[in-house]
């Protein structure tokens, strides 16, 4: 016996059937199934969808365990062999099944669990030596407080690391601007609820902190 599990993508290698009411699913390599068929379990409609396997379970049952002599005492004092299972995941396949659940046009966003930084801080007119000073200041208290960051200093075009923000797809995205040095205010791009905030850099930490912790 073997289980597979898949994520619904329209870019994956696999095609399967699954239920519109309830947990049935089929590989259609495996069974032969139609579109007019009904689920077996409850009767309802079916759905193809493309898909990408993220992982693999399936029963080894004694075979290794007997081969290797790994055997355990049963609460009769008898020698048994264990039952073995073996469990897949596909850390690439994960990657792009991630990608292909939250993506748009030229942009990604990475789930906040796998993200490789936490915040991307973006440093606008960076040759301002008061921006660059509170932009730097900044990094260092979030580091201080095991926020991973991704600090974005370079001279270019505020249009540049804009799109470069996007495809790198970090969800949280600060820009350090004219308007801090105006209202101590830092915009955030908050892209795992889809909204832009304004917060005091004062609050930046626990405004990272509770929006990370979903």
């Amino acid at each position: 016996m073997n289980h597979e599990f898949m994520i619904l993508a329209e870019t994956g290698e696999e095609e399967i059937f699954y239920c519109t009411n309830c947990d049935f699913a089929v590989k259609k390599d495996l069974v032969p199934v139609k579109v007019e068929d009904k689920c077996p379990n409850c009767q309802s409609d079916l759905i193809k969808s493309k898909a990408i396997e993220v992982g693999h379970i399936f029963q080894l049952g004694t075979k290794y365990s007997d081969s290797m002599q790994a055997y355990f005492l049963n609460k009769e004092g008898n020698s048994k062999p264990f039952i073995m299972r073996c469990y897949g995941f596909g850390v690439t396949r994960l990657l792009s099944a991630a990608i292909e659940q939250k993506h748009y046009e030229n942009q990604i966003t990475w789930p906040i669990q796998i993200s490789p930084f936490k915040f991307h801080m973006i440093l606008i007119n960076s040759h301002k030596e008061k921006l660059k000073q509170i932009a730097e200041e900044l990094y260092q208290y979030l580091l201080k407080n095991n926020i991973e960051v991704l600090y974005d200093d370079r001279e270019i075009s505020a249009g540049i690391k804009f799109n470069d923000a996007d495809l790198i797809g970090i969800p949280m995205i600060g820009i350090i601007g004219n308007q801090i040095l105006k209202t101590k205010e830092i915009e955030i791009k908050n892209k795992i609820k889809n909204k832009k905030d304004l917060i005091l850099k004062e609050d930046l930490l626990d405004y990272i902190t509770t929006e990370s912790n979903i």
